[in-house]
């Protein structure tokens, strides 16, 4: 195996504190998503137990218990820190990068290390991470490249984060 450049694990550097960054986003925003739909749903039921509408109160409880249990099991917030932990060690490596100019065998050991604790990739956030990274680098003529277009999925996401 040929050693990388120290310019080849920088960009990989930052490409993971990237990613890991609109992880966090992206978990952060579905905990507000599901808090907002039980606010919602909980004000609806309380409002419909006024009114002494027993279907509605049910369906809408019915609601805010799934949205709870939902965020609860899938825990969105903990992933959140996970992500935002590994984000600011991504981050911290980078600064050391551009600060200290490390020989390219320790900086690659160091982001290996931190590597080590990620959690499983998420595709969608892998390519909008990649794509910003290229263009932010300087690379955007490498976005157009087929493996790197965005299905509508993946834009709305872009678009909401």
């Amino acid at each position: 195996m040929t050693e990388r450049t120290l310019y080849q694990i920088d960009f990989d550097v930052r490409f993971s504190a990237r990613y890991h960054h609109l992880c966090e986003r992206m978990f952060l925003t579905m905990n507000d998503a599901t808090t907002f739909l039980s606010l919602i749903f909980g004000s609806g039921a309380v409002i419909a137990i006024l009114q002494q509408s027993t279907i509605v109160t049910v369906a809408m409880a019915f609601i805010v218990a799934l949205a709870n249990a939902i965020n609860l099991t899938v825990g969105y917030v903990r992933k959140a820190y996970v992500h935002r932990d590994l984000y600011r060690r991504y981050q911290e490596l980078a600064a050391e990068i551009s600060a200290t100019t490390p020989q390219p065998a320790n900086a690659e050991s160091a982001y290996l290390k931190i590597e080590r604790d990620d959690p499983p990739i998420i595709e969608s956030m892998r390519k909008i991470a990649q794509i910003e990274n290229l263009r932010t680098n300087g690379h955007s003529e490498e976005i157009s490249r087929p493996e790197l277009k965005l299905s509508c999925r993946e834009k709305l996401l872009r678009m909401l984060l």
